[in-house]
């Protein structure tokens, strides 16, 4: 609707269906409570999902070169697919059973603004600058939310079957706050020929960015210390969380990729040299955390998985009557000795052998005999490996150089 000859206005309102999954309808197919147990998930005759969405929005134009875009939304989800336990007959016992159902019981709200500035300078510079609120709540973040997380924390807070939530909370994937935009400064062929910055003529510089708030978890309890190696992106706790479902948010994320153009001739071919460049500014964006430390290090972490090498380390030792009072392991110091090592049930183990070896060798003095500080130092080593920053954070600055030839 024009409501000036540079202002518009609309407004849209629908309702909307979507078959289920089909492997949600037939999870559990080819199994049955006689051969697995209760922890199976079975599908059932699921309807079709509604969502009933509308959006209004104004548009004005200041000039041609810069447009200033508002709009608001609100979309519910109305009988979505969700994991249940349903109570039903046995017709094996004649008792009832907790069964992990699917059904039709999830539901939530997304409402949310829009602020978009579109912004031109001439031929040169096309700029957009864009803001999102939004508010995203559900009875889960996906169908198995409720079976694989919230359950366990029910239970521990009911002492005996979880019910179903009966409030929305905030969906893991959701980010209230969004600052996005995308700039490019392009100048064209024969740019002020003549002059002392003609040289910038076929060159670019395209830009894109983001700043957004995290994504939510769930703080889990130290009072538990199953809880101490439990990742954010893994959903639920063992025990007690530590406050409200998913009211935790990780680190603001942040993003700044840039791209450089220069065009030129080179015979009778168009030659464009690029430099691609993401995370320009090297920002460091925290993925996943600890729940317990809200952090991407764990001291309770490392330790358990110091003691469980340490007592491996240990096991393997007197099973080959290699370990010394003091807790080294006497490796063989001769060629081929490895042939008589064994594992902890006495089977062969040669290679185990020359990887302890191997690892006394890179953690220690070499002399064979793998001491507690060097088992300690493979053990965080490996530790790291798996569970070190790079497993947390995403990718720092990447810079990719290259050169495009069009005939």
């Amino acid at each position: 609707f024009p409501v000036t000859r540079t202002t518009n206005f609309r407004l849209s309102y629908a309702h909307q269906v979507q078959q289920p999954d089909f492997s949600l309808v037939y999870a559990g197919l080819n199994t049955d409570l006689s051969i697995t147990n209760t922890g199976n998930t079975y599908g059932a005759d699921l309807d079709f999902g509604r969502t009933i969405i509308f959006e209004l929005g104004l548009r004005h134009a200041f000039n041609p070169d810069m447009v200033l875009d508002v709009s608001a939304y609100n979309k519910d989800n109305i009988s979505n697919a969700a994991g249940r336990l349903v109570t039903l007959q046995d017709p094996r016992n004649g008792r009832t059973q907790d069964i992990r159902l699917m059904t039709n019981a999830d539901f939530g709200s997304t409402k949310g603004v829009d602020i978009r500035l579109d912004r031109r300078f001439g031929n040169l510079f096309n700029g957009t600058l864009g803001y999102t609120f939004e508010d995203s709540k559900n009875t889960g973040s996906d169908p198995f939310s409720f079976l694989n997380g919230t359950t366990a924390i029910v239970a521990a807070l009911e002492g005996g079957r979880p019910q179903p939530p009966q409030a929305i909370i905030p969906t893991t994937q959701s980010r209230p706050h969004n600052l996005a935009g995308s700039f490019s400064l392009q100048f064209p062929n024969d740019w002020k020929d003549g002059t002392g910055v003609s040289w910038l003529e076929n060159a670019g510089m395209f830009t894109t960015f983001r700043f957004a708030s995290g994504t939510a978890f769930t703080r889990c309890s130290a009072t538990r210390r199953a809880n101490a190696t439990r990742l954010s992106n893994q959903g639920g706790c063992s025990g007690d969380p530590a406050g409200d479902i998913n009211t935790a948010r990780l680190p603001m994320l942040k993003q700044f990729n840039l791209r450089v153009t220069k065009g030129f001739g080179l015979g009778g071919v168009d030659v464009t040299a690029y430099a691609d460049i993401r995370n320009l500014f090297n920002f460091t964006n925290t993925l996943v955390v600890y729940t317990v430390t809200n952090d991407i290090n764990s001291a309770v972490a490392r330790d358990d998985q110091l003691s469980s090498d340490l007592r491996t380390f240990e096991d393997e030792a007197l099973a080959n009557g290699a370990r010394a009072a003091n807790g080294d392991i006497l490796l063989p110091g001769a060629n081929g000795a490895c042939a008589d090592w064994v594992a902890q049930g006495g089977t062969s183990a040669s290679p185990s052998c020359m990887y302890l070896i191997r690892a006394e060798q890179r953690y220690g003095d070499g002399d064979r005999v793998f001491s507690v500080e060097e088992q300690s130092a493979a053990s965080m080593a490996n530790f790291d490996r798996t569970l070190g920053a790079h497993a947390f954070q995403g990718p720092g600055r990447q810079v990719r150089l290259g050169v495009e030839l069009n005939f």
